[in-house]
């Protein structure tokens, strides 16, 4: 969902390794409780919460954080004395707190990714399931479509559409825009207020509206401590955006053949290499630091999987946040380790604005990560796929899986030229 706009880039600093724990030796100096657990995060709006789970397993401690149907296991924690840590499996980011009673923890989430003094405080608490209060109102129902604009009355508005389903109070959904979208978002409809959220190791999501008499949702956003807009909202449901396969063209005739990058073990890699050689190609424009990128690899890698044997290919062209190869080569390293990705990943570059449509000048521009470039069996581009919707958009991700396929197989079923 990420787009390729000016940003500043901090340096990464390479995380140290911790060593899983389990209950047992864990508990020899703390009183913490296994169980759900409520986490809030501080900021100007207010708290950014989500629902977790302290469990123990066969591999040790383990701490879930749980958005929707989404769970995602953290499994490198170290608790000593009354501090306790916890690596997120992506994104660079971690916790880091102090253990007050077995009820109670305190400290700070950074977020290298963002900056090397991005941090956000939190306070966890044991036994909580319910994110926010729900009021004695009735509320209305908010299930359907949305047709959204954020920043309504800037002239950089971004248009949006939203997904929410509700049951009872309970609030489950998404926004797509043109770039992505904005995963597993969880929370209330109360009376007239409408708050959700979400918390990815990445994003820090939170959502707040107030549905007026015109049946029009009026609202804020916040992202982590760096992001807060406002954001307009009416109920549309035929509400669409412009098609992601039409968002990035072929602007010059050009083989991606010709483009070469630096894999993973620094060696040379160019996309003329002779196991590419006519095969269907999928070139992914990604990064390590981006859900929506994460989201989409793991599809690729259940495809690659599928029809790798048919000949199917699929190259990983990375950018990263530091400018220092070794850091951004470990990211990627253990980006694709840790999705558990079969097929190749290289190392495109530092991302800043325009390096990839550098890179990738025979495109009109690349706008989001990720985007995916299919090449058929004679190297011309066919489709450009630009931002991803994930398993958190439901009927769009479904939707898009099966064409997906489809197209694959009609690429795969057609020849090389002589």
């Amino acid at each position: 969902m990420y787009k390729a706009l000016p940003v500043v880039i901090f340096l990464l600093l390479a995380c140290t390794q911790q060593t899983p724990i389990k209950e047992s030796d864990a508990l020899k100096n703390s009183a913490l409780h296994m169980g759900e657990w409520l986490f809030n995060l501080e900021i100007d709006g207010g708290f950014i919460p989500f629902n977790s789970v302290f469990a123990n397993t066969e591999e040790g401690l383990q701490w879930s954080v749980v958005n929707g149907e989404e769970q995602i296991n953290v499994k490198e924690i170290t608790i000593a004395g009354d501090s306790i840590k916890m690596q997120m499996p992506l994104f660079n980011s971690r916790y880091e707190g102090v253990i007050d009673s077995d009820t109670t923890i305190h400290g700070y989430w950074f977020n290298t990714n963002k900056g090397l003094d991005y941090k956000i405080p939190f306070v966890a608490r044991y036994g909580i399931k319910e994110r926010f209060k729900v009021s004695n109102q009735i509320s209305q129902d908010i299930s359907g479509k949305w047709e959204v604009f954020f920043s309504p009355d800037s002239v950089d508005y971004c248009k949006a559409v939203g997904l929410f389903k509700q049951v009872g109070a309970n609030v489950t959904g998404t926004f797509l825009t043109e770039t992505g979208d904005y995963r597993y978002l969880e929370g209330i409809a109360s009376g007239n207020q409408l708050q959700l959220s979400c918390f990815d190791g990445s994003h820090a999501f939170l959502f707040s509206a107030s549905l007026d008499e015109n049946g029009i949702l009026n609202g804020d956003f916040w992202s982590g401590i760096h992001w807060h807009e406002k954001w307009r909202a009416k109920r549309n449901a035929d509400a669409e955006l412009t098609h992601p396969d039409s968002l990035t063209f072929v602007k010059e005739s050009s083989h991606v053949s010709r483009l070469s990058f630096t894999g993973i073990n620094k060696e040379p890699y160019a996309l003329d290499a002779p196991e590419l050689k006519n095969k269907v190609l999928i070139i992914q424009i990604l990064g390590s630091w981006c859900p929506n990128c994460a989201d989409e690899s793991r599809l690729f890698s259940e495809i690659y999987k599928t029809y790798h044997k048919n000949g199917l290919e699929i190259v990983g062209v990375s950018y990263e946040k530091s400018d220092n190869i070794d850091e951004a080569i470990v990211q990627i390293k253990h980006f694709k380790s840790q999705i558990g990705a079969p097929y190749t990943f290289v190392y495109g570059g530092k991302v800043e604005k325009g390096a990839a449509s550098k890179d990738f000048y025979m495109l009109s521009e690349i706008t989001s990560f990720p985007t995916a470039v299919f090449v058929d069996r004679n190297g011309k581009i066919r489709r450009v796929h630009t931002g991803f919707y994930g398993p958190g958009t439901g009927e769009y991700y479904t939707r898009y899986k099966k064409d997906l396929i489809s197209f694959l197989e009609e690429l795969l079923g057609e020849s090389v030229n002589s």
